[in-house]
């Protein structure tokens, strides 16, 4: 079959064209119901384009406050973790509440490649705005930078995310170097202001590079209740075969990943992938009936979720044809 259209161009045309090519009605509807799951049209990345823009090119004070309240409230807004996360480290970066952006940077910095895959937009990388995305997260990083005032932490920033754009052709990052020695991170990993605020930047730089010794001791810092308390979830996969033997600490991280299942896509996946851990599912089952269930149900069940819900396409769709899967409207989930 010809198909003379690229990703997220306009589905009426689109439908036209496989109507004239003898598509049935119900083919049609479930093709339209694929599409609209996909590119719900919400607008959310040119408001925020939008918003970019006036803070650019506007030179009032006051006027600049105000639009980045507006981004504030865009984040309180956004389904993505990561768009949220930055939209709050730059809001409230820019108007000088040093403590929020602390907080919620420190939250941005828990997104790493695979949550971030799991916490894409499919609309934000369409062909027609793919390029116009990119330069959107290259702005926000730029004007969260002027708000870090701190070396290290755009250091860590941008290696986190360096991902995004490995050769830096649209994305601008700052730093020179993007890797740590293992001298730099032992470190690092040893203070409160850096090591165990940034707990997923530093256990993934270490993979393969330290002892089990030492990372038990890293983790053993975590789980200080004071420290725990205020851990995104989004940083409890270093918990993985790595769950205290203490049994306030592993009730209060099993409370916390039983509280925070299904209040976001991304909390679930770093969540189902702890599932793996024995140790875990056996502790959340007694809390929680839900995760009785077989972990290829419930990850099944998470994929086709994303879908529906307007996540980056392919990756799900090749986690279910791994698990077994296999549908003919995979196709059409791939190619509109």
């Amino acid at each position: 079959m010809h198909y003379p259209y690229k990703k997220g161009n306009n589905l009426k045309e689109i439908l036209s064209f496989l109507h004239s090519r003898g598509f049935s009605k119900k083919e049609l509807e479930n093709i339209e119901s694929i599409w609209k799951a996909k590119y719900p049209g919400k607008n959310e990345l040119d408001e925020i384009s939008s918003i970019m823009s006036l803070i650019k090119n506007n030179k009032s004070k006051l006027n600049r406050f105000n639009l980045y309240n507006k981004l504030i409230e865009k984040a309180e807004s956004s389904k993505s973790s990561f768009i949220s996360s930055l939209l709050f480290s730059v809001g409230y970066g820019q108007i000088g509440n040093k403590g929020l952006l602390a907080e919620h940077f420190k939250k941005l910095i828990s997104i790493n490649e695979v949550v971030y895959i799991n916490d894409l937009s499919q609309e934000f990388i369409s062909e027609s705005n793919k390029e116009k995305y990119f330069k959107l997260i290259n702005d926000l990083f730029s004007n969260l930078r002027e708000s870090l005032e701190d070396e290290k932490l755009i250091r860590i920033l941008d290696s986190n995310f360096h991902f995004l754009d490995l050769e830096g052709k649209i994305i601008k990052f700052e730093s020179n170097s993007f890797d740590w020695s293992l001298n730099e991170i032992r470190e690092n990993m040893r203070t409160t202001l850096y090591g165990t605020s940034f707990p997923s930047f530093w256990m993934k730089a270490v993979i393969n590079r330290i002892s089990n010794k030492d990372k038990e001791k890293f983790i053993s810092k975590i789980e200080k209740s004071r420290i725990l308390k205020r851990l995104n979830i989004l940083d409890y996969w270093i918990f993985k075969d790595n769950l205290s033997p203490d049994d306030k600490t592993r009730t209060q991280i099993v409370d916390s990943l039983s509280t925070a299942y299904g209040k976001s896509l991304t909390s679930d996946y770093v969540i189902l992938d702890l599932l793996e851990d024995s140790i875990v599912k056996k502790n959340l089952s007694l809390k929680d009936s839900e995760f009785k269930k077989p972990i290829f149900t419930l990850k099944r069940n998470y994929f086709h979720r994303a879908l529906l819900d307007g996540r980056e396409t392919s990756f799900p769709i090749m986690k279910l044809i791994e698990m077994g899967e296999e549908r003919e409207d995979f196709v059409w989930w791939l190619i509109l």
